[in-house]
């Protein structure tokens, strides 16, 4: 396992490569937008990488700055698209990250029409756009990785539900340490929760949540007080330590992205440098013990 960081926790740098830099990191998870677009690498703004040549172009930048992309964090909401839209293109998208050398997508479920769908129609307009992109590029080596993310999607019943149905070396789940805790599972379910689903994590969000020790082991309403408990990874009441173990158990040996939801509120450039440092210091201190 390895350290790496969401771009859009350095959104405040004046570019990425600043941040990483900063940092003393290189490696990165890039968003993909929907007109497949990704951050300026030594500028700021955004790039389109429409073209073979805009790809090529970006993934020569990325060597030259020793920057390495372990994922792309695509925001396909599976339910705003008919899968078919979907599923091509999420084919896109693991043809540009095999390009620029990444592993792993991350797919987002269903969102928008969650709360409107049937756990059945929700089960199967994920697994159809999924398939069609599995079938539109069976040479890929890009993994799926469909993230525990919403107000439905962190039910392990529906990502069960969704993964049996694929071969774990073409899709399998992103983990967000927080996403279950944030969903209202009491400290030690969450605990249960990741040790079943290990098996399938092919990449993993680390996240953590302060939430008072007399209501850790409470179920609590989904996202209850998240905005006033989202803290840094050290400051949390999950054991990284515990979750990277079981991670390691079950085999897994991909990146640990830092997504602190919350660094935007820690104040200026300077408080937000210091409290990233700090997450990567704790997170590599866990994978060392």
């Amino acid at each position: 396992m390895f350290p790496a960081i969401r771009d859009a926790m350095l959104n405040d740098f004046e570019c990425l490569h600043d941040g990483l830099q900063a940092l003393e990191l290189s490696v990165v998870e890039l968003e993909l937008t929907q007109d497949f677009e990704v951050r300026g690498l030594d500028l700021p703004g955004w790039i389109s990488l429409h073209s073979d040549a805009a790809i090529n172009n970006y993934k020569v930048q990325l060597e030259t700055l020793g920057v390495k992309p372990c994922a792309l964090l695509t925001a396909c909401d599976l339910s705003e698209n008919e899968p078919e839209a979907a599923g091509a293109w999420l084919v896109r998208a693991m043809a540009i990250a095999e390009a620029l050398g990444a592993g792993v997508i991350r797919v987002d479920p269903v969102m928008k029409a969650e709360g409107t769908l049937l756990f059945e129609e929700r089960v199967e307009r994920v697994v159809k756009a999924l398939s069609i992109a599995l079938e539109a590029s069976p040479d890929s080596t890009v993994k799926m990785g469909l993230e525990n993310h919403g107000f439905y999607c962190n039910s392990p019943v529906f990502l069960g539900a969704v993964l049996d149905r694929f071969p774990p070396e073409r899709v399998g789940l992103t983990l967000d340490t927080g996403n279950f805790y944030w969903w209202g599972f009491p400290r030690s379910e969450v605990y249960a929760l990741i040790e079943q689903l290990a098996p399938r994590v092919v990449y993993t969000h680390v996240k953590n949540i302060a939430y008072p020790e007399d209501k850790c082991e409470e179920f609590r309403e989904r996202g209850w007080e998240y905005g006033k408990y989202w803290c840094a990874l050290h400051e949390g009441s999950l054991d990284m330590q515990r979750i990277i173990g079981i991670l390691a158990k079950a085999g897994y040996d991909g990146a640990l992205c830092i997504e602190n939801e919350a660094i935007g509120t820690v104040g200026n450039l300077r408080a937000q440098t210091q409290v990233l440092q700090a997450e990567l210091a704790h997170l590599r201190g866990c994978m060392e013990k």
